[in-house]
């Protein structure tokens, strides 16, 4: 089972994407696990960004124990700032907004549109051109 530091982790997703056992529907912020689909291929914690994710050996012999889906980390959702839609983890903006802010290219308006999901960022460059 993975350990996450829950410190490091700002649920960027990529974890997820790279898992050869994912399935739809994870489209929540928080990192979920269920013991019973990994394949213990280690491409989450060499993926993670952050090195976030540590692959902890264990073995579980309760069968209900492996099909349980376990919270390894969450977040609340960030809401756009024009419609309201969730659309990001409110980690990952802070942390993406931490990243741009300092870029010599990037005004202040662009970093506003980072707070607005990809409709309204993309009818809000459409305004503005």
């Amino acid at each position: 089972m993975p350990r996450v530091r829950d410190v490091h982790c700002r649920l960027s997703g990529r974890c997820r994407a790279l898992r050869p056992s994912r399935r739809g529907g994870d489209a929540a912020p928080e990192l979920r696990f269920t013991e019973s689909r990994c394949v213990q291929c280690g491409l989450c914690e060499q993926g993670c960004p952050e090195h976030a994710i540590q692959r902890v050996p264990r073995i579980t012999f309760s069968r209900t124990e492996r099909k349980e889906v376990n919270v390894l980390c969450s977040d609340e959702p960030f809401l756009c700032i024009d419609c309201g839609t969730p659309f990001i983890s409110r980690r990952t903006l802070m942390r993406s907004m931490e990243l741009v802010k300092e870029h010599p290219m990037i005004q202040e308006e662009g970093i506003e549109r980072l707070k607005l999901c990809m409709p309204c960022r993309a009818q809000a460059t459409m305004r503005n051109t």
